[in-house]
């Protein structure tokens, strides 16, 4: 409502300026001097643009600044003509059309032809303040060590037809801080002109280039940055592109900066699409502490015409963040203006080359605690992340993210080799409640969705409740197509596609942790899901030891003099005994703010010491089993710059090993869904490894302390299929006097272990254990799905009344050895079946 409110103000305003008093006065610019007085409603000589802001001031009401420069004075080098101010211009402080499109030219048509440069001395070029209903129009606005057009209160401003950061010639930079500024203010329109004011489309005259921004440091150079303005419209620019959309003209800083302004829309339909590329240090649109806002149908990391250059997001002239690694959208909250950035909205854009992520949500806690809530990133294209399209995620132990959509998003990597190191789909990991992630398309990509609370320096705290993953596909990744691990509840996998995938489909893991509590997916349910041509298992549920150590024995393997990127290692045997490494910079105490901790271990490539930072004590050991090992030590940030070595000393820990099963209860109940032709067994209840990883068929040994109890699967004995009625008789042993629902399935071929997948539901049947735990299964099921030759499975679910049920493995398959004729499987709806079942 707020927006539509702003609408009709701009459009109120924009009768004003046209239904202007008696005395509207027009001023005519005639020089590229920066002196000389001006007159209403005549043309003099010598009247300057200072003298024209400075007339227009001191005559009350609507005026005009118009352009007639003599071509004398253009420059001999471009055509155009170069306003110098030696010092600031006068602020504009009464309604103004400040119209550069007025200068006439012989030559030159369709672009802006005054030139205002800061080189002559000014920091600033045009500023509005405190009045409402001006205009900036057709200018070139470059080489300002501050703002080049800036809005300072008031509003119902138009900023248009301008080429802001470029030179003359709209192909070169010509460098500002601040292209253009809006400091608490509302109502304002950046790329309409004066006639149409934040309505209808958006025309080519009144398009603004924000390019060029950019200089050799790192330092930030802002393209659009809104601070406390709100209601705004950024509609129609080019930014990072130079005159012709077709050649990037990179910006260092943001693209576009919002920091506490909210209700603001940039873009907002196809015609008002924003171009934003070529912003290669930092993001091409950041919120900060700011809500409300609408980013949609813009596009990022592409030419004008949203075209995608098919280079890697490190070589495409047009790509975002990549330099300094950034994420092209970021929608950041801060505990230090806690509990803003609320309700803003990313909708149908197209996010290309992304340097390093595409979108990111992230609440963040520096002391106080944090909350960011209903955020929706709904409809947008993601082509080529060099990490993550969407992240979703909270840093800081006080740090919540309540409420986000992300829906109906298409996620494709499809012009760049996947190394399994990153392009991962969606990433979720903090403190999250009320997630939605629904009807998204994802395909070659590392891994599609992980929800992992491990992620992130807060782990310890980390948790998510009430997930739902509805009606997605997830094609073709390199490892897992979903992963959800750690301490998440109330998790929801309804309806989903997932297939191709180099490793498992699902993948329902506990935290791996030592001394802490290993935590399961409590309260899962996966219903309707197809996972078929995985390369791994179908759905692994994974639960790893809880180690606790006991008589820590410390020892010294080496220490030495390291300087930042010296490089050390030693080869260690590591007998009976289970052992973690520790680096430690020998001059402290160890555990005090300057001790160094190892804090990743990568046992496949026998480096275990990864990077570090000084100031952390938070060791993450991973447990490494009997072997020998490659120690090895490269030295980040170490010493001082008068004395840069510093000595380090790695030692090695073994300790008795305990393993304790308590706390690594998965509770994940599974039906309705069709799981098959997956390399690995249809469900794995992996227990028995100490890595957690797959151990094959669980046999019936029910254990409360493995995932989902390591449920006993049924026990198949006989099945006829007989004038369309399937029989199948069986019996189940589990808990006494305890409800089970058998789940029946049929396939057309059957795993190498003997026990079956799930390719195809055909119904359910509840039995109830007797006093001893047993349970005789005498099913029939009317059917015109199977035939001679298929095979049947069941699984088992133990129904607990309104929480979640317990279900295990596949049965052993049992083959239909009887025929009534039919001669091949049907079913009412084989739109999601494979080739075989149609």
């Amino acid at each position: 409502m707020k927006l539509l409110q702003t609408v009709f103000t701009c459009i109120l305003i924009a009768g004003l300026a046209i239904a202007a008093p008696s005395n509207a006065a027009t001023y005519t610019v005639t020089t590229t001097a920066d002196g000389g007085a001006c007159a209403a409603n005549v043309v003099v000589p010598d009247c300057s643009l200072r003298g024209a802001i400075t007339a227009a001031n001191a005559n009350v009401g609507p005026d005009h600044i118009n352009f007639n420069i003599p071509g004398s004075l253009a420059d001999p080098v471009h055509g155009k003509f170069t306003i110098t101010p030696q010092t600031n211009l006068p602020q504009v402080t009464d309604t103004v059309q400040i119209d550069a499109t007025t200068q006439p030219h012989p030559i030159i048509t369709n672009e802006p032809l005054i030139e205002l440069s800061g080189l002559g001395g000014a920091d600033r070029g045009l500023q509005l303040v405190d009045h409402f209903g001006s205009s900036m129009k057709g200018f070139i606005a470059n080489n300002f060590s501050d703002r080049a057009l800036y809005i300072l209160e008031g509003g119902g401003h138009t900023i248009s037809g301008n080429w802001v950061g470029t030179d003359a010639t709209g192909t070169q930079p010509g460098t500002n801080l601040f292209s253009i500024r809006l400091d608490n203010t509302s109502g304002n329109c950046v790329g309409k002109d004066t006639q149409n004011h934040c309505t209808g489309d958006v025309t080519e005259a009144a398009r603004n280039i924000v390019s060029g921004n950019s200089d050799e440091t790192l330092d930030r150079k802002f393209g659009i940055l809104l601070s406390s303005a709100h209601n705004n419209f950024i509609e129609g620019n080019w930014v990072g592109l130079d005159k012709t959309g077709l050649t990037a003209l990179q910006n260092n800083g943001e693209g576009i900066l919002f920091f506490r302004s909210h209700d603001n829309v940039v873009g907002g339909s196809e015609a008002a699409r924003n171009i934003i590329s070529a912003t290669t240090k930092q993001q091409a649109i950041q919120l900060e502490n700011a809500g409300g806002n609408e980013i949609s149908y813009n596009c990022l990391g592409t030419n004008k015409n949203c075209e995608v250059d098919q280079a890697s997001y490190d070589t495409s002239p047009f790509a975002n963040g990549f330099v300094s690694p950034h994420d092209t959208i970021d929608i950041l909250s801060f505990s230090f203006a806690p509990n803003l950035g609320n309700g803003n909205k990313v909708l149908y854009n197209v996010l290309a080359q992304n340097g390093w992520g595409g979108i990111a949500v992230v609440s963040i806690d520096v002391g106080g605690g944090n909350t960011m809530s209903n955020t929706v990133v709904e409809g947008n294209t993601f082509i080529n992340s060099r990490f993550n399209a969407i992240s979703i995620l909270t840093d800081g132990p006080a740090s919540v993210l309540d409420g986000v959509i992300v829906r109906g998003n298409t996620i494709n990597n499809q012009t760049l080799p996947l190394d399994g190191g990153g392009s991962k789909g969606i990433v979720g990991f903090g403190i999250i409640n009320n997630i939605l992630i629904k009807d998204n398309t994802m395909s070659n990509l590392t891994e599609g969705i992980i929800l992992d609370t491990e992620l992130g320096a807060n782990s310890n705290t980390n948790r998510m409740e009430d997930i739902l993953l509805e009606g997605n596909s997830v094609r073709d990744s390199l490892n897992e197509g979903i992963i959800i691990k750690g301490d998440i509840s109330n998790v929801s996998v309804i309806d989903n596609e997932i297939t191709g995938s180099g490793s498992h489909g699902i993948a329902a893991l506990a935290t791996t942790k030592i001394d802490l509590d290993n935590v399961g997916i409590e309260n899962g349910l996966l219903n309707g899901n197809q996972i078929y041509n995985n390369g791994g298992i179908g759905v692994y549920l994974s639960a790893t030891l809880n180690f606790t150590l006991a008589n820590l024995l410390e020892i010294e393997l080496f220490d030495g003099l390291f300087k930042t990127g010296d490089f050390g290692s030693v080869v260690d045997v590591v007998s009976t005994d289970y052992a973690l490494y520790e680096l430690r910079n020998s001059a402290v105490t160890n555990g005090s703010d300057d001790d160094f901790d190892l804090i990743l271990f990568t046992e496949t490539f026998d480096l275990i010491a990864a990077p570090f930072l000084a100031g952390s004590d938070e060791q993450i050991p991973v447990l490494f089993k009997p072997g020998t090992y490659v120690v090895a030590v490269e030295a980040f940030q170490v010493g001082t710059i008068a004395d840069p070595f510093s000595s380090f000393t790695v030692f090695k820990t073994t300790a008795d090993v305990v393993a304790d099963g308590s706390g690594r209860q998965h509770s994940i109940e599974m039906s309705g869904n069709a799981i098959y032709g997956n390399v690995g067994l249809g469900i794995d209840l992996s227990n028995n490894n100490v890595d957690g990883s797959p151990d094959g068929v669980t046999q019936n040994m029910e254990n409360e302390e493995g995932p989902n109890g390591l449920q006993n699967f049924p026990v198949l004995s006989k099945v006829e299929l007989k004038d369309g009625e399937l029989k199948v008789k069986g019996k189940l042993n589990s808990k006494p006097n305890t409800s089970y629902r058998i789940e029946l399935f049929a396939n057309t071929t059957v795993h190498a272990s003997g026990n079956g997948e799930g390719q195809l539901p055909l119904g359910s049947y509840v039995v109830t254990t007797n006093a001893v735990g047993y349970a005789n299964i005498n099913m029939k099921i009317t059917t015109k799905d199977t035939c001679a030759g298929d095979y049947i499975t069941a699984t088992a679910t133990r129904l607990r009344g309104n929480m979640i049920g317990l279900t295990s493995e596949f049965s052993a398959a049992i083959q239909l050895d009887s025929d009534d004729g039919i001669g091949k499987l049907m079913s009412p709806d084989r739109s999601n079946l494979r080739p075989d079942f149609k």
